[in-house]
């Protein structure tokens, strides 16, 4: 088979950054609830979620078949009933040995219809391709970050990354923080913020509503006439 057939058929193997082989999309049953727990340490889980016409997901600088020796961290992804459970931590006894090391987990994740997102402790970067669904709902906590929108792929498909406009997010943070870059756009965007959070929204984002509550720890940088939108959180 030639190299641009099997590109076309999916047969191929990509090597990260790090020598490890890492294989192609794996397909999964469809779930409800995407479930990401990582570890406290600077966001060491980063996940890419984009729409997909199939539940799948790879990681892209970790191969579970093949541990890089002296490497400490671990991640693991599985279905709990509905749930897909996105798993990351990383051994303590082992991590202070000094030949040991781990410098952290990315997973791409493709989803063909909206569901819940619950992440702690994780970067979660939601690209533009999702705007196509009704809405999105997030729960964060543990110094979450939650990017809008990142293009996690330079494939042609994002080419429209500055013309994404989601319908309708709602978000619920604590801890945690939110990101809206300038090629984002939210039509209602619904936010309570908790504890110690932080939202921030880019003067260029497109915004057409603004609504939630924000506690007195927490930090906002939006566009001024936003400011008044958010209620004190009792």
């Amino acid at each position: 088979m030639g190299f641009k057939a099997a590109i076309k058929n999916n047969q191929y193997v990509v090597k990260n950054t790090y020598g490890n082989n890492v294989s192609d999309f794996k397909d999964l049953r469809p779930f409800k609830v995407i479930k990401m727990d990582g570890d406290s340490r600077d966001k060491l889980l980063k996940c890419n979620i984009r729409y997909g016409d199939k539940y799948g997901y790879k990681f892209n600088n970790y191969d579970p078949q093949r541990l890089e020796e002296g490497r400490s961290d671990s991640c693991n992804v599985g279905l709990a009933g509905d749930i897909l459970v996105v798993s990351y931590g990383i051994r303590a006894n082992e991590a202070l040995k000094a030949n040991n090391y781990y410098y952290g987990v990315e997973v791409e994740i493709t989803i063909p219809e909206t569901m819940p997102i619950v992440a702690s402790a994780a970067m979660v970067n939601m690209d533009s391709s999702a705007a196509r669904f009704s809405s999105l709902n997030f729960s964060l906590t543990g110094n979450t970050l939650l990017n809008i929108v990142n293009a996690n792929s330079r494939r042609a498909e994002n080419a429209d990354i500055h013309k994404a406009v989601f319908p309708k997010i709602v978000i619920d943070a604590t801890s945690s923080q939110i990101d809206l870059n300038e090629n984002s756009g939210v039509k209602n965007l619904q936010v309570s913020l908790k504890e110690q959070s932080r939202l921030n929204i880019n003067e260029k984002t497109a915004v057409d509503t603004l609504s939630g509550s924000i506690s007195d720890e927490s930090v906002i940088n939006v566009p001024y006439k936003f400011v008044q939108q958010l209620k004190p959180l009792h």
